[in-house]
């Protein structure tokens, strides 16, 4: 679990760079018993729902202001719009351009 966590603090983009390349290297005495790669995935399964308790523990409810990024997710090709499945039910499309420079002017 503190492998896990120490992930999600690091910079590293994957689960699999971080574990070769960071905690095989630097942490070799602070966990003497290093399995594989391929076993810690495996082992990582049994650990998340220790892992879900324990943040639902220490993160508390937001009590101030709390930021949200809206900032537009382009879609390349209209083409492609099909494929993407991430906000299916929550997002729409819309029109802007040329409605919005009208508008401005």
């Amino acid at each position: 679990m503190t492998i896990l966590v120490a992930f999600h603090q690091s910079g590293y983009r994957t689960f699999k760079h971080f574990y070769l390349k960071h905690v095989c290297v630097y942490y070799p005495a602070e966990f003497p018993h290093l399995v594989s790669y391929t076993r810690f995935v495996q082992l990582k399964k049994e650990v998340l729902a220790l892992l879900k308790g324990y943040l639902s523990v220490i993160l508390a409810e937001c009590r101030g202001i709390s930021f949200v990024d809206s900032t537009r997710l382009r879609v390349s090709d209209t083409k492609r719009i099909s494929s993407h499945k991430v906000f299916v039910g929550k997002a729409e499309r819309s029109n802007v351009g040329e409605q919005t420079l009208a508008e401005l002017r």
